[in-house]
C-alpha cells in the first residue's frame, strides 16, 4: 500500500531489488519458508519426506509431492511443515479452502510459527474474505508483538475502509507493544501518519509523515510519504519539489541501463518512476497546474494501468473541461479494479467503484460519450503498439525494451528465438505515450510480439511481470 525514493543514487540497484512483492501466494506455493527445526527426532524420516514434497512442488510434480506428503502423514501426521505444505499444494491445485484449513491446522499445532499468518491471510483474500481476513492481522499483530508489518497491513485496510479513527488506535496500540528498535519502521509511521490526517489530527499526521521523509532512503517509501501529503493538500510546494528531486534520482540511475541479464531490477525501477510521474501528476493537480499535471498522470496511466492512476487522469481531464475523455478513463479505471485477493501494496487509497461509477453517471447524464462497449478490449488497444509490416511466417516472441525519450534503443528476446527485423520495426514505432512532454528516465517494458499476414503488433505488459 506505499509508494519509495532514495537519497543515495548509489543503492538504488539493491534497494529496487528489495523492492520486489513479497506476498505472493502463487510463488509461496512453491516454496516453503524454513526448514523443519531440530524438534523432529521422533520422526526423521517425515521430515525428510516434507522436503521431498516441497522440492516437487517447485518442480511442479504435484502428484508426486501428494505421494510423499501421504507417506509423511502416515509416519508423523502433525509432523512440523507437513500441514503447511499440504496447504501450499492445495493452492498449486486451487483448493483454497482446504488450503486455509491446512495452514490453520499447521498455525495451531506450532502456535510460534507466526509465518503461518501471512499464508492464512493471503489464502483469505483469495477467497474474497476480507473481514476474516482483518481479523487475522489483528491476531498476528498480538502474537508476533516485535513484527510492525500486520498492524501496518491493518491499518490499510481500515483506511480503505473509511475507518481512518479505527486505523490510528491499532497504530497507536502497535507502538505501545513493539520493541522501541521498530517503533519508527517506516511503514508502520507512514500508515498511521495517513490515518491520523484522514481522522482529523491533521497537523500530528503531517508532522509524522515529514519525519518519515526526514530519515528514509527508501525510494518507494518516501514516494509514499510525499503522496500522501499531497493527497492532504499540505505544503503542496514542497512536496513538488521533493518529487521532482525523487524524479531526478530515478532517472540518473536509470541512465546507465542496457538490455543483458536480469532485467527485474530495471523493471522495478520503471515501476517506481511511473508511480513518481503519477504523484508529481496529482501534487501539480492539487496545485491547480492542470496541463503540466495532465501530461505526468498521462504517462503514469499508460505505464502503471493502476486504478488509482486512471482515476487521477480522469479528474484532470474533467477539470481541464474534457467530459468524454474522463468519462473514457473512469470506465478504464474500473475495468483495472483489483479484487480483494492480497494483501496489497498499493501506494494510496484503492479507489472507491461506487464513487467512480457514480462520476460516471453524472457525466453520461451531462452528455458526455456513451460508455464504453467493452472496456477490456480498449485497455489491450491501448497498450498495442504498431510495428510495421514483415515479410515471412507469423511469429509470436516475447521481447524486453529499452525505452528513452519515447523511442526504443535497445531489444532483447527473452527466448533463445530471435525474430529477423525486430530491431528494425522497433527504431520506426512510437511509444511516446509512455513518457511525459519532458521525458524523464529510460523505461524497460517487457511486451509479446506478434505477426499475422504480415502485420506486426506489439502487446506491452506491465513493468514488473511475474
Amino acid at each position: 500500500m506505499l509508494k519509495s525514493t532514495l537519497k543515495r543514487v548509489a543503492r538504488i540497484l539493491s534497494i529496487l531489488i528489495l523492492l520486489a512483492p513479497c506476498f505472493d501466494v502463487a510463488a509461496r506455493a512453491q516454496t516453503v519458508a524454513v526448514p523443519p527445526q531440530a524438534d523432529n527426532s521422533a520422526a526423521p524420516n517425515a521430515a525428510s519426506l516434507i522436503q521431498d514434497a516441497i522440492a516437487l512442488i517447485e518442480a511442479k510434480n504435484l502428484d508426486g509431492a501428494k505421494t510423499k506428503l501421504d507417506q509423511a502423514q502416515a509416519l508423523s501426521p502433525d509432523q512440523k511443515l507437513y500441514w503447511a505444505t499440504s496447504g501450499n499444494l492445495l493452492l498449486k491445485r486451487s483448493q483454497n479452502a482446504e488450503a486455509l484449513a491446512a495452514f490453520r491446522k499447521e498455525l495451531a499445532l506450532y502456535p510460534g510459527e507466526t509465518t503461518m499468518y501471512i499464508s492464512i491471510v493471503e489464502t483469505q483474500f483469495a477467497l474474497h474474505q476480507r473481514k476474516e481476513a482483518m481479523a487475522t492481522l489483528h491476531d498476528w499483530a498480538v502474537a508476533d508483538s516485535a513484527n510492525p508489518m500486520p498492524a501496518s497491513k491493518l491499518m490499510a485496510l481500515l483506511v480503505e475502509d473509511g475507518d481512518a479513527a479505527a486505523a490510528v488506535t491499532v497504530g497507536k496500540d502497535a507502538l505501545i507493544r513493539l520493541p522501541e528498535e521498530s517503533r519508527t519502521d517506516e511503514r508502520l509511521q507512514t500508515e498511521l501518519g495517513r490515518a491520523e490526517i484522514l481522522s482529523g489530527d491533521k497537523v500530528g499526521g503531517i508532522k509524522r509523515i515529514h519525519a518519515v521523509l526526514a530519515r528514509t532512503d527508501d525510494l518507494a517509501m518516501a514516494d509514499n510519504a510525499v503522496y500522501v501529503l499531497a493527497d492532504s493538500g499540505a505544503d503542496l510546494a514542497t512536496v513538488e519539489k521533493v518529487s521532482r528531486d525523487q524524479i531526478n534520482l530515478l532517472a540518473a540511475a536509470s541512465s546507465t541501463w542496457v538490455l543483458g541479464g536480469d532485467t527485474r531490477p530495471m523493471r522495478i525501477g520503471t515501476s517506481l518512476l511511473n508511480s513518481a510521474w503519477d504523484t508529481l501528476g496529482w501534487t501539480l493537480f492539487r496545485e491547480g497546474k492542470l496541463e503540466e499535471a495532465r501530461s505526468y498522470l498521462s504517462a503514469a496511466w499508460q505505464g502503471l494501468l493502476s486504478p488509482e492512476a486512471g482515476e487521477h487522469l480522469a479528474e484532470v481531464q474533467e477539470a481541464l473541461g474534457n467530459k468524454a475523455e474522463a468519462l473514457r478513463t473512469y470506465e478504464l479505471a474500473l475495468a483495472v479494479v483489483e479484487p480483494d485477493d492480497n494483501l496489497g501494496e498499493r501506494k494510496a487509497l484503492a479507489i472507491k467503484p461506487t464513487d467512480v461509477q457514480n462520476r460516471v453517471q453524472a457525466l453520461s447524464k451531462s452528455g458526455a460519450t456513451p460508455l464504453l462497449a467493452d472496456p477490456a478490449a480498449e485497455l489491450l488497444r491501448i497498450h498495442s503498439i504498431s510495428l510495421g509490416h514483415r515479410q515471412g511466417q507469423d511469429r509470436r516472441l516475447t521481447y524486453a525494451i529499452l525505452l528513452r525519450d519515447g523511442k526504443v534503443v535497445d531489444v532483447q528476446s527473452t527466448t533463445a528465438r530471435v525474430m529477423d527485423g525486430a530491431a528494425a520495426m522497433f527504431a520506426k514505432a512510437d511509444f511516446s505515450g509512455y513518457f511525459p512532454a519532458s521525458p524523464h528516465g529510460t523505461l524497460v517494458r517487457t511486451g509479446q510480439i506478434t505477426c499475422v499476414a504480415g502485420s506486426c503488433v506489439m502487446i506491452v505488459g506491465a513493468a514488473l511481470q511475474p
